[in-house]
């Protein structure tokens, strides 16, 4: 014979929890396994900055106290920037950065040593940033 007990009653609270379900036909799925086709909100692709640098920068003497300095200049945009060249003896040059970054500035420097020793050269990019310098080593022929 089976005897039925009855459980003991819980004390009784004021709280209730409701259960709902919650459609899910508005959310993005994936078509197939790998494949996530476009996403749902726009996505904003960043970009970097270029530091703007001077590569490649040398020089070759051309004529008894000519000098042309080459180089090319990374940037976001290259095209345009001017760039300075300070000889030994302190004086300048500029010169203008052709759409691809290329440079060529001739330069009459001094021969009686006044000029021998470091060139460095800069560039100033649109920003107004001026680069690292450029480092070459000249020696005039007297």
């Amino acid at each position: 014979m089976l005897w039925f007990s009855k459980r003991p009653s819980r004390p009784a609270s004021g709280l209730r929890t409701r259960l709902s379900l919650e459609s899910l036909d508005g959310r993005f799925v994936p078509s197939s396994p790998g494949d996530f086709g476009e996403p749902p909100i726009e996505s904003i692709t960043a970009t970097a900055a270029i530091p703007t640098a001077i590569n490649d920068f040398g020089a070759e003497e051309f004529g008894h106290g000519w000098f042309l300095f080459t180089g090319t200049v990374a940037a976001g945009t290259p095209g345009g920037l001017t760039v300075t060249i300070v000889l030994p003896s302190g004086a300048t040059a500029t010169g203008v950065t052709f759409d691809d970054g290329t440079f060529a500035v001739a330069v009459n420097v001094q021969t009686n040593g006044g000029d021998d020793g470091t060139v460095s050269a800069t560039v100033v990019d649109g920003n107004g940033q001026s680069s690292p310098p450029a480092y070459f080593h000249i020696s005039p022929t007297p």
